[in-house]
This record gives C-alpha cells, structure tokens and sequence, in this order.
C-alpha cells in the first residue's frame, strides 16, 4: 500500500503540477520543488498533532473526512477548491507557518506568498490521504498517531539526505508546537473537514 506522501504525489500527476504553477504564476520547475519541500513540513505538523491528547481528535476529524479529493484533483484546482486550505493550514502549522513558507520559497525560488498559497493547496490533499488510509486500514485513535509517526520517520530518513536544512525544520515543527494548539486543533479541525 503506498504511503501517504505517495498518495498525495500520484493524485498530482499529469498536468496537475502544470495547472498548479499556473495557478501560482510559477514555472513548472519551481512548483516541482516546491511541492517536494512542502509535503514533508504538512506531514510533519500532522504526525504532532496526532501525539497524545491530540490523536482523538485528529482520528475524528478524519472519520468525516471524505478521501474522494485525492481523485477529483483537477476539478477541484479547475473549481479553486483547493484554495479553501488556508484556516487548515494555521491548525496544522501553528506559530511555524511563516518559517515553513519561508523555507520552501528558499528551496524552490517562489515567493513567500506563492509558498504559503501552495501550502494551503496542498494541505487538504495530505489530510485527504491520511483519511483514505485511516479508512482503509479501520484505525483507531493510537493506530492512526502511529501511522502519522511511522511516515514522518521514514520521510524524515530520505530528506536528512536530500534535504537536511528542511529536515531540521520539520523536526522543529514535530516537537516544538505549543500545547495550546492542540485545543485549537480539536476544536477547529473537524469542522474544517467535515461535510467536505
């Protein structure tokens, strides 16, 4: 079964990354990059928030979540429906938001702004993928932390080879998020995703 990250990249093929540089009034090759740094700091935002009194709710948000986007990708770009990810991303970023786009805009060339625009893209397409697998696999609150946990790991091996500027700034957003974002999370993530 592919991971979540995999997931998220397949659903992006065809002239999806073509529309999406269009959309950020970027070229192709910077979309590409950026899209490769960003997904690594959304999975890495998840996997945290999905630790310890966080998992219940992220398990909750995801049981409403419908995982169908992650089929319908060039409807939703066509419709702007993949726009809507902005509030998402403040829950899952959190007070790194503004060094995550920064970071990525480094890595790829694109603008602060393009980064962030990107980011709240892409953002529920990696919770569309989180919900398919969570579904898939019928995981529970625990099944799901370790899921997330698991996946970071692995992408976090790849990138300190690849990347391991970005890979510290992942690892920050893991382990450095105040608690009180967690209550903003259970508060706020299911209804973001519900009824989707």
């Amino acid at each position: 079964m592919p991971g979540i990250l995999d997931m998220v990249q397949q659903s992006l093929g065809g002239d999806v990354v073509q529309n999406i540089s269009q959309q950020l009034g970027a070229n192709p090759a910077q979309a590409h990059s950026a899209i490769g740094a960003a997904l690594p700091m959304l999975l890495a935002g998840l996997a945290h928030h999905a630790q310890g009194d966080g998992a219940d709710a992220m398990h909750a948000a995801m049981a409403q979540h419908d995982p169908s986007m992650l089929d319908n990708v060039p409807t939703a770009l066509s419709g702007g429906g993949l726009n809507a990810g902005g509030d998402l991303l403040g829950l899952v970023l959190g007070q790194h938001q503004d060094t995550a786009q920064n970071a990525i805009a480094g890595a790829s060339g694109l603008g602060a702004g393009q980064a962030q625009q990107l980011l709240a893209m892409l953002a529920p397409l990696v919770m569309s993928a989180v919900a398919r697998t969570s579904q898939q696999q019928g995981l529970n609150a625990g099944g799901l932390a370790s899921l997330l946990q698991g996946e970071h790991e692995q992408v976090a091996q790849s990138m300190g080879q690849s990347q391991p500027g970005l890979l510290g700034l992942a690892e920050q957003l893991l382990g450095q998020n105040s608690g009180g974002l967690l209550g903003g999370l259970t508060k706020g993530l299911g209804g973001l995703l519900g009824g989707r």
